[in-house]
């Protein structure tokens, strides 16, 4: 049989009322027992085997587990209800789980069994189920028979035993006045008890024969307290566990004054033997169970595993102690005996009669009518009482004698004999009754309830809706006010649920009785119902955690802390790290007030700490959240000593952004630049070192510092402040009150080594500096953090010697209470250099900034823009001021700045400080063009050497900015491209000192600019048709800006090229000047050769580029050296005044955009150089290359302002018909002759050797033949035609060969006569129709030809065809001189390339 059965069993068992002389009781108390019921109580428990039963049809069967209850007849009225709520209280405080798996551990706690997990819920289903008394809706708690109890010690044992029980209904209990209670017990036994220690000369046999001589054979004779002196054995176990429950309540009884209600029969002790008992429904009202607040109990005893408080095993009485094994036997004798021959025969014999008398006659048709009748039209009159029957109370609605109880009593009967299916069709035949009867709720309560636990319980497979059933009776008993039998009936059913592990239905079923009447009863089981919740299959933790949350706050209401606090910490362990912030605050909040209260302050305070972060709390609850929390810590720091203070947990607030710690040199001028640790900070450096200071030439080259990416050190000198900037962020919606805020440091010196911590001592406290031997450091009074503010913060350190410097964290006070130490944490650079390192979990490399390496004195650089513009519209160019301090103790040299935006940027010297943006003169005072020297070498525009000359010079010469000391440099700003810009500036110099170890420091500064669109400009050219050197330029500028621009002047940078305005432009001017918001406007420019630089550039930039090229294949590493170059500057204003382009500002900006977008163009054709080699193989300028420049002015950002000005750039015309590198050709014919070294930098093997090869050879841009053909003539001519005849006209066909390094064959064929004869109003040549010659690079010739006219009119004259072929220059070949169509056609030569020229415009010849 399971446990659950068993306990069902037991609750329902039959009840025996027993009543024992007082002689009786002297004998139970000499064993340690407070009355002789409670001597046989737990006998009626250890019934072993089976029994045999009969069933309401004569069957018979055999049961196992049968068991009795024992009651004092004249205790079944109930009890002192106040100390049975002490006891209840006190004995849930006091248990504990004898479980050693932790609820934090799910999967233990899912195969736990329940009852150790929880024995208080065993100990409170114990008093809710065993200690009800009798009630008028069941028989289960109405003795079924009578024990009565006397003594040989009695000097006439067997008239006492005739009057212990009352002999007429006034001597009744009064509980049978009720009417619901039948007085006449059928079953009477007798049992003499003799004690031979204490009746030494009574002869007990005799005295037995007497008595069944009188009472018959429903007699018993027991002898006890036999056991002889030197036993070993005990009998203690049998009362041990009875008494452990009992006993707290006899203790609260006896407390108590004697019941007012008790019947005066025996004494004190034994009226307040518990028992069964009932409750009258005013205080079934306020039953035992519903306790909403007590106060918090000692949980004394709870050590050793004792239920209760205040009773150990050293004071505990040994019970049975006077009882040998005989005796014990005799009463489990008598118990079973009782059972098998006189109650159970009793109790068939009751069911067979109450079946054949009523419930037979209620299944016939007149029994059916009848109840009918009486339902519906009126009450039978009361039953006529027998003799010695009390009249029933009129306030039950049914007497023990109707019909309805005697059904219900007959079903109860049949549910204790385990005939389940009989008391199921009871239950369901007489609840219609109950059900139609508006006082019977309670009835009809009962019957639903045991209905349920029939169908539970029987193997047959019953029908019946479960929990329809369990709703309607637990319903029906709250209504009935009496919800210590809902309570019952809920743990009754849920024990049964829990048996076929039906952990949903058990579930639901608990939370029927969760309400507001009781929270100890609540908190229980919302316990219950959690653990089903995680029982369950799938298992719902979080629902389980949910219900545990629920039961602890029950369980707080009611004052059971420890309960509360154990259901809230396994709750917590479900929910935390889910990110529930409204969950975690509750329950942190619940759990620290608990703890505190419980006298754990220090895990209280952890708690605590835990509310403090950013959450959906309303500031009134931070508020009082933080009044909690400052009183905690209060108390602790009174009892704790300072070194158990520091071991607390770290307060949360205010919180420290880690990654916002920087340490600079200098004090912080920009908020929110970006941060130090931005890997574009380290390739810039990179590049400032190798390309700056490490520069072919350089006198002392230096090594790269370590940076952030590398674990570096901060290098600092004695006597300059270290500043260390932070972010503080208050997360809570209340002010943070901070105070002594100071930085926490440990210093190491160089030689002896000394280290400081406390930084708190205020003694050697001079204004806002706290000095110590080794460093000063900077110190805050206080401040106070807005509600959800975030500030940043900069405190500075002074050292004062070498050595080690190591700044540990902050150090700061919570509302002049809480001292807060905030250990730096920072994090390095993300590790990216490995495939494990980018696919895996991020790992950061050491960052040691906060580790200061402090120096001999050294500069220091602060620098400071002044009015640096923050919007600027494309193009436009504004002068700013760059400010350089020297704030450092030794002088400063060598400046250099690395820019991150090289376009942006024009940069002067301190002479220059004056210069404008725009210088401009008057036409007449400057020619139209200007000379601008180059060194036509691709150089690194992004790093400035800053001059400090006229500052002081070193004794080689170099500008010192000497300590203390400012300069101020110009520095123009462009807005190059449109959007948002971050403009990074990294500033590396030197020390003046020559025995400088360091070698170098940088300073770091960003700012921010939105840039605007103003201008789109696109540009074309093409051949001139009128004359061979010179091209057409169109450009088409579109006005994106509302407002108007004024165009200023058109100028073009080219080696030798230069721009002319169109016919019309000066006709324009007035027009092109003003440029209204989106408007477009197309300007016209032609092209032509500076006839002085025409040809003269020896060697040509192609020429060094290819030989730096073929070098370069061949891997010869050759010095780049090529020439330098004059560029020309021609200028086209649109005003009388122009604008000076060969100086600063203009040549900077025009040399570093040619640099960018060289070095795009030469890295997109080339991808096979590497980006280092291309300053080394092409120049900046080739020869036919040109760049145009308009330059245009604004209206004032604001009224009242200055105009703005700027310049727009096209870069990247090339006016050459071929290729310009034309002897790629060469290397590319001869490219498997060419030897390669054993060893080759960038081509591991032939094959990538002949990949890069093919790519640098590969054609980049579409070629065309090289040579140009014009017609020249007279445009009109006068001819009398009839009298002359036909016109013979002279034509004059120039052809030039454009390349600078190739001859070219060339082959010019004119139409025939007959070919021309066949288009009507044509023309024909006359003379030779193929002229065939050779033309050297840049030679241009005039060839004689002649054209004849038959007629007036309009002749397009441009008919040709000219066959060409390229003859390259390290082929030698030759040609032939230009000769006439008879001297022969050249041939295509086999290295050349060939081209086929018609013309594709007219040339129209008028003759009048």
């Amino acid at each position: 049989m399971s446990t659950e059965h068993r306990l069902v069993h037991s609750v329902l068992a039959p009840l025996v009322a027993l009543v024992a002389s007082e002689d009786a009781d002297a004998l139970a108390r000499a064993n340690g027992l407070p009355a002789f019921v409670d001597f046989v109580r737990p006998f009626g428990q250890r019934l072993e085997g089976r029994v045999n039963i009969r069933d309401a049809q004569g069957q018979s069967s055999t049961v196992d587990g049968f068991s009795l209850r024992f009651a004092n007849l004249f205790q079944l009225e109930g009890v002192n209800l106040e100390a049975v709520r002490r006891v209840l209280v006190d004995a849930v405080s006091s248990c504990h789980s004898t479980s050693s798996t932790p609820l934090s551990e799910l999967a233990a706690v899912r195969t736990a069994h329940l009852s150790v997990l929880s024995p208080w819920y065993s100990l409170y289903r114990d008093y809710v189920c065993k200690f009800n008394g009798a009630s008028e809706h069941e028989a289960f708690n109405h003795p079924v028979a009578c024990i009565i109890v006397a003594s040989t010690m009695s000097p006439d044992p067997i008239g006492q035993l005739s009057q212990l029980y009352p002999s007429s209904p006034d001597q009744m209990p009064s509980i049978f006045n009720n009417g619901f209670i039948d007085p006449q017990i059928s079953l009477k036994h007798y049992l003499l008890i003799h004690d031979a220690s204490r009746a030494p000369s009574v002869d007990a046999d005799a005295i037995f024969a007497q008595m069944k001589k009188q009472f018959g054979l429903s007699c018993r004779l027991i002898k006890i307290n036999t056991k002889k002196e030197g036993s070993d054995y005990s009998a203690s176990h049998i009362w041990d566990a009875y008494m452990k429950e009992y006993q707290p309540l006899y203790t609260a009884l006896n407390s108590q004054s004697p019941n007012e209600n008790a019947e005066p029969q025996g004494d004190f002790v034994s009226r307040h033997s518990v028992g069964a008992r009932t409750f009258s429904e005013a205080e079934l009202n306020c039953s035992v169970l519903p306790i909403t607040s007590v106060p918090e109990m000692s949980a004394v005893g709870a050590a050793d595993g004792n239920l209760f408080a205040g009773e150990s095993s050293d004071t505990r009485p040994t019970y049975g102690s006077l009882m040998s094994e005989a005796d014990v036997k005799s009463l489990d004798t008598f118990v079973k005996e009782f059972i098998v021959q006189s109650l159970l025969p009793s109790m068939e014999r009751s069911v067979q009669h109450w079946n054949e008398q009523v419930a037979s006659s209620r299944r016939g048709i007149t029994g059916r009518l009848f109840t009918a009748g009486r339902r519906y039209f009126g009450t039978a009159a009361p039953a006529k009482t027998t003799s010695g029957t009390p009249a029933p109370d009129s306030s039950t609605p049914y007497p023990h004698i109707s019909q309805e109880l005697i059904l219900r009593k007959l079903a109860d009967y049949s549910f204790m004999l385990r005939d389940y299916k009989f008391a199921y069709s009871m239950y369901d035949s007489v609840k219609k009754d109950f059900q139609s009867n508006d006082r019977a709720t309670k009835h009809f309560a009962g019957v639903q309830e045991m209905l349920a636990l029939c169908v539970l319980m029987s193997d047959a497979n019953l029908r019946g809706n479960l929990e329809s059933l369990l709703d309607s009776a637990i319903t029906n008993y709250l209504d009935a006010g009496v919800s210590i039998y809902a309570t019952r009936a809920t743990m009754l059913v849920y024990e049964m649920l829990k048996y076929k592990e039906n952990y949903k239905d058990a579930s639901a079923l608990l939370l029927r009785m969760i309400g507001e009447d009781s929270d100890l009863r609540s908190a229980i089981l919302l316990e219950q119902s959690a653990f089903c919740h995680l029982k369950s299959s799938p298992s719902l933790k979080r629902k389980y955690a949910f219900y545990l949350v629920m039961a602890g706050d029950r369980y707080t209401k009611c004052g059971q802390r420890r309960h509360a606090l154990r259901c809230y910490r396994a709750a917590q362990q479900v929910y935390e790290g889910q990110g529930w912030s409204l969950v975690d605050n509750h329950n942190n909040f619940t759990i620290g007030r608990l703890c505190f209260h419980l006298g754990d302050a220090t895990e209280a305070f952890s708690h605590f700490l835990k509310l403090f972060k950013s959450s959906n709390q309303s500031p009134e609850q931070q508020a009082s959240h933080m009044k909690e929390f400052l009183h905690i810590y209060k108390c602790i720091s009174a009892q704790r000593t300072v070194t158990e203070l520091e071991n607390l947990p770290q307060t949360p607030v205010p919180v420290l952004q880690q990654q916002s710690i920087d340490v600079s040199l200098i004090q912080s001028q920009h908020i929110g630049q970006t941060s130090a640790n931005d890997s574009v900070w380290d390739k810039m450096e990179i590049d400032l070192v190798e390309n700056g200071f490490n520069r072919p030439g350089c006198a002392r080259p230096v090594k790269l510092m370590k940076t952030v990416r590398d674990g570096a050190n901060t290098i600092c000198a004695v006597g300059e402040p270290v500043f260390v900037s932070f972010v503080l962020e208050n997360p809570l919606q209340i002010p943070l009150e901070l105070s002594n805020i100071t930085l926490a440091a440990e210093f190491t010196k160089s030689v002896a080594s000394a280290i400081v911590t406390d930084l708190t001592d205020r003694s050697g406290e001079d204004g806002v500096r706290l000095q110590n031997e080794f460093f000063d450091v900077e110190y805050l009074p206080g401040l106070v953090l807005a509600p959800k503010e975030v500030r940043q913060m900069q405190l500075k350190i002074y050292p004062k010697c070498e050595g080690d410097l190591l700044v540990q964290g902050l150090k700061l006070t919570l509302s002049d209470c809480v001292p807060i130490t905030i250990s730096f944490n920072k994090r390095g650079r993300r590790l990216n250099d490995t495939q494990k390192q980018r696919s895996e979990d991020p790992v950061y490399a050491a960052d040691n900034t906060l580790k200061l390496t402090v120096t001999a004195p050294m500069p220091v650089l602060d620098v400071l823009f002044h009015s640096f513009p923050d919007v600027l519209l494309s193009g436009q160019v504004e002068r700013t001021v760059l400010e350089v301090n020297n704030k450092g103790n030794r002088g400063l040299k060598n400046l250099k700045m690395k820019l991150s935006h090289v376009s942006f940027f024009g940069v002067g010297d301190a002479e220059q400080i004056d210069y404008p943006s725009y210088s401009s003169k008057p036409i007449p005072e400057m020619a139209s063009q200007e000379i601008l020297h180059i060194t036509n070498k691709i150089s690194d525009a992004s790093i400035v050497d800053i001059s400090l000359l006229g500052e002081h010079e070193t004794s080689n010469g170099e500008g010192v900015l000497v300590s203390g000391s400012t300069t101020i440099i110009p520095v123009w700003v462009r807005g190059d491209k449109i959007g948002k810009h971050t403009f990074r500036f990294l500033f590396g110099y030197q020390s003046e000192d020559p025995n400088d170890k360091i070698g170098y420091r940088k300073l770091q500064y960003s700012v921010f600019c939105q840039v605007y669109p103003s201008l789109k400009i696109n540009a074309f050219t093409r051949p001139s048709t009128n004359v061979l050197s010179e091209f057409i330029l169109g450009i088409e500028v579109e006005n994106l800006q509302q407002s108007e621009i004024k165009l200023r002047q058109f100028t073009s940078i080219s080696p030798q090229w230069k721009i002319k305005p169109a016919a019309d432009i000066e006709q324009r001017k007035d027009q092109l000047n003003f440029l209204k918001g989106r408007q477009t406007s197309f300007v016209y420019f032609r092209f032509e050769q500076d006839g002085a630089k025409a040809g003269k550039m020896n060697p040509s930039p192609e020429s060094t580029t290819t030989e730096a090229i073929a070098n370069f294949i061949i891997n010869e590493n050759q010095p780049f050296s090529p020439a330098p170059i004059d560029l020309t500057i021609s200028n086209v204003s649109m005003r009388d005044e122009q604008v000076v382009c060969n100086s600063i500002p203009f040549s900077s900006f025009a040399q570093r955009s040619r640099t960018i977008w060289r070095n795009q163009s030469l890295m997109n054709q080339y991808s096979g150089i590497p980006s280092e080699k291309v300053a080394n193989i092409f120049t900046l300028y080739f020869t036919d290359d040109a760049d145009i420049v308009l330059f245009w002015e604004a209206p004032p950002l604001h009224p009242g302002g200055p105009p703005r000005f700027g310049h727009h750039f096209i870069i990247g015309i090339n006016l050459s018909l071929q290729s310009p590198l034309q002897l790629l050709a060469r290397i590319g014919k001869n490219a498997s002759n060419l030897t390669f070294q054993s060893r080759s930098l960038y081509a591991a093997t032939v094959a990538e050797r002949k990949t890069l090869i093919d790519s640098l050879l590969k054609p980049r841009q579409k070629d065309v033949s090289p040579l140009r053909l014009i017609l020249e003539s007279e445009k009109s001519f006068t001819h009398d035609f009839s009298k002359s005849g036909d016109l013979i006209l002279p034509f004059s066909a120039r052809l030039r060969n454009t390349s600078w390094e190739n001859r070219v064959l060339f082959s010019l064929e004119l139409p025939s006569n007959e070919s021309n004869a066949a288009l009507e109003n044509d023309f024909s040549w006359t003379g030779a129709t193929t002229i065939a010659g050779t033309l050297e690079p840049e030679q241009e010739i005039s060839i004689e030809l002649h054209a004849c006219f038959a007629r007036k009119g309009t002749f397009d004259v441009n008919r040709w065809k000219l066959n060409v072929t390229v003859i390259p220059s390290w082929t030698g070949g030759g040609g032939g001189a230009v000769g006439v169509a008879d001297a022969g056609a050249t041939t295509a030569h086999p290295h050349g390339a060939s081209y086929v020229q018609i013309p594709n415009l007219p040339y129209l010849v008028t003759i009048h």
